[in-house]
Formats: structure tokens, C-alpha cells, sequence
């Protein structure tokens, strides 16, 4: 496993989400996963989930889907 895959399967010690690892997040909240990247001062998960996260609330599956929950 490498060092981004590691931090992406860590779990969270604070927040919303605390106990849930980023890949949780980003599968029940993208948009939450990138706002705590854009927030906090160490990046939580890797810049490659940061970035699926960031694809999804761009272009939603759905094309009137709210951006945020």
C-alpha cells in the first residue's frame, strides 16, 4: 500500500465524519472531503481522492443534483 492509499484508508480524528477514513467520506460526502482539505491545515487524504472529490461536485451524475449538501 502506498502513502497516499494509506492516508485515504486512515481514520479521521475529528470532524463530522471522526472515525470514518476519508474514502468513507468521499463515497457518503465529496463535497465535505474537499472542504476539509481546502480547511485544514494537513491535507487528511490523498490530492488523487482530493481530486476525484472535486471531479464529482463538477459534474454531478445528475444534472439538477445540488452541488453541496
Amino acid at each position: 500500500m502506498t502513502p497516499a492509499e494509506k492516508l485515504d484508508h486512515t481514520p479521521l480524528t475529528r470532524g463530522r465524519y471522526k472515525g470514518k477514513t476519508p474514502s468513507e467520506v468521499a463515497d457518503i460526502d465529496p463535497a465535505y472531503l474537499v472542504w476539509m482539505c481546502d480547511s485544514w491545515q494537513q491535507m487528511p487524504c490523498s490530492i488523487l481522492l482530493y481530486d476525484e472529490c472535486r471531479g464529482d461536485m463538477e459534474s454531478p451524475d445528475e444534472p439538477d443534483a445540488p452541488r453541496f449538501r
